[in-house]
């Protein structure tokens, strides 16, 4: 039953990790996805460019590369 258990939990924290994040619970025109602890990809829904962030705790503002080429 434990192994069970734990089976279902990995399983959903995984779903719940590769789910897309955005403020809006998965509406709107962008779309932010995690790849590994502070790091993102951000991708337009409208154009399908992409550009990855980089977020530090505490004050600053996160790091971005510009947007991909269409």
């Amino acid at each position: 039953m434990n192994r069970i258990l734990a089976t279902s939990a990995v399983l959903i924290a995984a779903a719940v990790f590769a789910t897309p994040h955005s403020a809006n619970a998965g509406e709107g025109r962008y779309q932010a996805v995690a790849l590994s602890s502070g790091f993102w990809i951000v991708i337009d829904t409208k154009t399908g460019r992409t550009r990855t962030c980089e977020t530090f705790f505490g004050e600053n503002p996160p790091v971005c590369t510009p947007w991909s080429e269409e």
